[in-house]
């Protein structure tokens, strides 16, 4: 029951950011950063190549989009939900937590997939190398983007469950972006010492970047990957491991987390201000 409303919930909520000029606007915006670097590379090619640096740049962008949405910004939303009171208020209805859950990850991984979508689009209209017909990279894609979801989302929840405030949620950005760049999201690894390049393969990030790569550049260029090839089932057997520990944990995260009560956070603040006088 929990499953059909929550997916119900996440509809409707994309219904709303869809009717919300601000929300959209701010997706828009977010969209049109992304592009910028497309348009700009547009007539650039890789280097020693013929293939396009849009191609090539594709990958990363939509590596970065699962990232970013898929763990701050899905943290972001479940802290400033407990901290206002709402997922306390949930808590008082039966399977009312996690409807809503089912739901913000359904809005997150609905937004992903249409900002990819987008812009695998753009590669269609600004280089020749990304065909909209080519019905091996739709295929590819069709299963890496959402088992990539499937690995990073629960571990987004988790945060947005454990941390205390909005503030450690930015605190938490930065890493998450370092993480993101040494994973091999804008250019493979191979130049890493074996040691890093064995701590880099421990994390999802880098079958997930691997992945995207996998989909949308020509089989050529698996030759610069460390193992000379797009390793279709190590990726799967890696993300969909990080997808059952972190759907595993992730229940635990929530029975752990502190859901505030409507009003103790103008409660908490008050007693603040009065300690500090």
């Amino acid at each position: 029951m929990s499953l059909r409303e929550g997916l119900r919930r996440g509809w409707r909520e994309l219904q709303q950011v869809a009717r919300s000029g601000e929300d959209l606007l701010g997706n828009l915006i977010w969209v049109s950063a992304l592009l910028v670097p497309v348009w700009m590379l547009r007539d650039e090619v890789v280097p020693g190549t013929s293939a396009s640096a849009v191609s090539y740049l594709l990958p990363s962008l939509m590596v970065m989009s699962i990232v970013f949405h898929g763990t701050f910004s899905l943290a972001q939303q479940l802290v400033a939900d407990r901290h206002d009171g709402t997922l306390a208020r949930l808590r008082m209805i039966p399977s009312g937590v996690q409807t809503y859950l089912v739901g913000k990850i359904t809005l997150v991984s609905a937004m992903v997939i249409i900002v990819c979508i987008v812009i695998v689009l753009a590669g269609v209209v600004f280089t020749d190398d990304i065909r909209a017909d080519n019905l091996a990279m739709w295929g590819n894609l069709a299963w890496t983007v959402p088992l990539s979801l499937v690995a990073i989302l629960p571990w987004g929840a988790i945060l947005g469950l454990l941390i205390r405030s909005a503030r450690n949620v930015n605190i938490v950005l930065f890493p998450l972006l370092g993480l993101a760049a040494l994973s091999g999201t804008f250019a493979p690894i191979t130049g890493y010492p074996q040691w890093l390049q064995i701590v880099v393969m421990v994390f999802p990030l880098y079958w997930v970047a691997l992945g995207a790569r996998a989909a949308v550049l020509p089989d050529s260029f698996a030759a610069v990957e460390i193992a000379e090839g797009w390793q279709h089932l190590e990726t799967a057997l890696v993300l969909g491991g990080w997808a059952i520990v972190g759907l595993l944990l992730a229940p635990l995260a929530l029975r752990r987390a502190r859901l505030r009560r409507p009003g103790t956070t103008a409660k908490a603040t008050r007693e603040k201000d009065m300690a500090r006088a």
